[in-house]
C-alpha cells in the first residue's frame, strides 16, 4: 500500500513538473532517465572511489551506491542538454513567430510536458522500487525463502 501511494505522489508531482518544464525539457529528461537507468551498472564501478573519501569502510557501499549516482550523473547531463534546447526554442518561438501561433505553442508545450511528465514518475518510480527491491533482500537475506511463489514447482510427471 505505501508503495502504491508513493507511486501515485511521484506521479502526480513529476506530472507538475513536467506541466512547468515544457515538452523539451521532459522530454530530454526522459531520455535522460532511461539512458541512466540502462548506462547505471556499466559506469557504477567509475563511482567506487567515492565512497571510501566520505568515509564508508564497506566495499558494498561502492558496489551499490556507484550506479545510483552514475544514474543521477547520466540524468543531470541530459537536463542540461534539454535546457540548452529549451532556451534555443524558446527564443525562436518568442522573436521569430506569431504572437498567436506562440500562444499555441506554449500551451501544446506545457500539456505534452504533463504527459511526458508523467512517464518521468514511472521510470522514476521503477528505479526507486528496484532500490528499495535491492535494499530488502540485502538487508534481510532470510525473507528471500519466504516470499511469494519462491516454492512453485512444475510437475511434468502428471499429463493430464
Amino acid at each position: 500500500m505505501i508503495m502504491w501511494i508513493a507511486a501515485i505522489a511521484l506521479v502526480a508531482l513529476t506530472i507538475g513538473v513536467g506541466y512547468r518544464q515544457g515538452a523539451t525539457r521532459a522530454a530530454f529528461s526522459f531520455i535522460g532517465l532511461l539512458a541512466g537507468a540502462i548506462l547505471a551498472v556499466p559506469l557504477g564501478p567509475m563511482f567506487h572511489w567515492v565512497f571510501p573519501l566520505i568515509g564508508f569502510k564497506n566495499t558494498m557501499a561502492g558496489k551499490f551506491g556507484g550506479p545510483i549516482i552514475a544514474f543521477f550523473v547520466v540524468s543531470f547531463v541530459f537536463k542540461a542538454i534539454g535546457s540548452f534546447v529549451h532556451r534555443k526554442v524558446d527564443y525562436h518561438y518568442r522573436y521569430n513567430r506569431a504572437d498567436a501561433e506562440r500562444a499555441v505553442w506554449e500551451v501544446m508545450h506545457r500539456r505534452v510536458g504533463a504527459c511526458v511528465g508523467a512517464l518521468n514518475g514511472a521510470v522514476y518510480f521503477i528505479a526507486f522500487a528496484l532500490i528499495v527491491a535491492v535494499l530488502f533482500l540485502w538487508v534481510f537475506p532470510w525473507v528471500e525463502s519466504r516470499l511469494p511463489f519462491t516454492d512453485v514447482t512444475v510437475d511434468s510427471s502428471s499429463s493430464g
